[in-house]
């Protein structure tokens, strides 16, 4: 499930995962990571848990010997500290995610995750509300940063929304590449 619309192009290898960049489909969010530290970490092991980026800082801050990040500032993760060091009993946070472009539309690409299960409000490249002034000033930060002085602008009238593609859902644990939508079977996300 590609698209190229425009110079927006998304063609990338994603291991067979349903989606690309941008989207909220396992193509678009996950993203596997390594860790090398010989004096620090064992070779070899693997887990399948899932972490944030965000989870990364307050990791590195906590493994440094910092303070506890509440006594300084809050950051946003968690400390993955007990994933490092053994086979974990921990539990990560129910993910959820949302990507919005110049105007945001908050009917459209979010998922959440819930164990196995994971329900997907996806976008259509329609559903961005991009107006001119927004394209405007997005070509100039992207060619001629130093042209653009000042990113305000007036408040444009709000444009009728075309219709939110209908909600799917996945179980990842059978289906890992979001093939089967089983919204019309399971209706609620919870059942």
């Amino acid at each position: 499930m590609l698209s190229t619309v425009g110079e927006e192009c998304t063609d990338r290898y994603n291991a067979l995962l349903n989606g690309a960049t941008g989207s909220m489909l396992e193509g678009g969010i996950r993203v596997p990571a390594m860790l090398r530290w010989p004096a620090g970490l064992g070779s070899g092991r693997q887990t399948s848990s899932m972490v944030h980026f965000t989870d990364w800082t307050p990791t590195l801050f906590a493994l440094a010997g910092g303070e506890p990040a509440e006594a300084r500032v809050r950051f946003d993760g968690q400390v993955l500290e007990p994933l490092l060091w053994r086979e974990p009993s921990w539990e990560s946070p129910t993910p959820s995610w949302q990507r919005n472009r110049f105007t945001p539309v908050v009917t459209g690409n979010e998922a959440v995750r819930d164990a196995n299960l994971k329900l997907v409000r996806p976008e259509t490249w329609e559903t961005i509300v991009v107006r001119p002034s927004d394209l405007e000033i997005d070509r100039g930060l992207k060619c001629a940063p130093e042209t653009i002085l000042d990113t305000s602008r007036d408040p444009e009238p709000a444009q009728e929304l075309p219709a939110t593609p209908e909600p799917l859902h996945f179980d990842l644990a059978a289906d890992p590449l979001e093939r089967v939508n089983l919204a019309a079977r399971r209706p609620r996300f919870d059942s």
